[in-house]
């Protein structure tokens, strides 16, 4: 008597279920590909705008912090011993050249009749580094024998020659500054990425910077800010 082996569908079904095929892995592979771009995309796009937004952000405190400076020394300005002079610069940039009252230690001094008592003259002119970097740069010289207002006599690009009303010079050196300050303080460097700094002195005083910078895609980002200044000398 013959016996006849069945087999199980169930064991087939097993058998069939034992791994993928090459066109499932295929497919599967695809879809993880196209996620994974996506995702890459989406992670760079917006590792760009964080980097666009904060390279923005430092631009303008840039700007900010150089009007906020110029700010505090017009405001204690008389606007009549305010000179400007763009002679010598490159296009849309000027130099400012102000008196002072306050001493080196930082103290507003007045005369008798509680007048500002000119201690210093404040220059602010538009410079390139010797690394190439435009800025703005802040210079002062204490000396309370200066009369006011200064001429500006020439603008080179390493000195900037001033005459007095009373016939004294002085020799603004781009560069090193004042060398009488203390090292480190021979100058103030003011918004790196400075392309343009327009000063219209009057009542009140209108100043006017612009900046640009590039960010890590090569992009090139531009900034403008805005002041009016009002006197109180």
């Amino acid at each position: 008597m013959s016996r006849t082996r069945s087999r199980s569908p169930v064991g087939r079904q097993a058998a069939g279920q034992d791994g993928f095929t090459y066109v499932e892995v295929t497919i599967s592979l695809g879809l993880l590909v196209v996620v994974m771009g996506a995702f890459v995309i989406a992670l760079e796009g917006g590792s760009n705008g964080l980097a666009t937004g904060a390279a923005r952000g430092m631009l303008s405190a840039r700007a900010g912090e150089a009007l906020a400076a110029m700010d505090a020394d017009l405001r204690e300005a008389a606007a009549a011993k305010i000179t400007t002079e763009q002679t010598g610069l490159p296009a849309n940039q000027c130099a400012v050249v102000l008196p002072c009252a306050r001493d080196s230690s930082g103290a507003f001094v007045v005369n008798g009749a509680y007048r500002p008592a000119w201690q210093a003259v404040v220059v602010y002119c538009p410079h390139v580094s010797s690394k190439g970097v435009s800025q703005l740069r802040r210079y002062v010289y204490f000396d309370p024998t200066y009369t006011f207002p200064f001429q500006v006599l020439e603008i080179t690009a390493d000195t900037i020659r001033l005459r007095d009303a009373g016939g004294q010079t002085l020799d603004v050196d781009r560069e090193s500054g004042n060398p009488a300050l203390p090292a480190g303080r021979e100058f103030q460097v003011l918004c790196p990425g400075l392309t343009e700094l327009a000063v219209e002195v009057g009542a009140p005083t209108r100043l006017s910077i612009q900046a640009s910078c590039m960010t890590r895609r090569n992009v090139s980002l531009d900034i403008e800010a805005e002041r009016y200044v009002a006197h109180r000398n």
